[in-house]
């Protein structure tokens, strides 16, 4: 369903329009849940460089689809991309939120 709704989202709001953009990050989510993780970090690359490109590199869209993404190339055994991605996630979320922060200290 998500691929339907993403493909007449991109046609008829285009590919950058935000609930397009929503739909991509919901199909990435099941595409994971449904072990297809080769296909959630494809849809979350894509959607990283949207998302950078239109919202900015620590919006919290970006953020969110950044940390999914390196759950992505964790599970698929891409260690060193993961981490790199993870750590960038973690100093953009201290600068931003600060060290205290919830959503911070999930990233530890």
């Amino acid at each position: 369903m998500n691929e339907k709704l993403l493909e007449a989202r991109s046609r008829i709001l285009g590919e950058e329009h935000p609930d397009t953009l929503r739909t991509m990050g919901n199909l990435a989510l099941s595409y994971s849940s449904l072990g297809k993780v080769k296909e959630a970090a494809e849809m979350d690359e894509k959607l990283l460089d949207a998302r950078s490109r239109i919202l900015g590199e620590e919006h919290p869209d970006t953020l969110w689809t950044m940390g999914n993404l390196a759950l992505s190339y964790s599970s698929l055994g891409k260690v060193k991309e993961a981490a790199k991605m993870n750590e960038k996630l973690l100093e953009a979320m201290t600068r931003i939120l600060g060290e205290g922060h919830p959503d911070t200290l999930l990233g530890e």
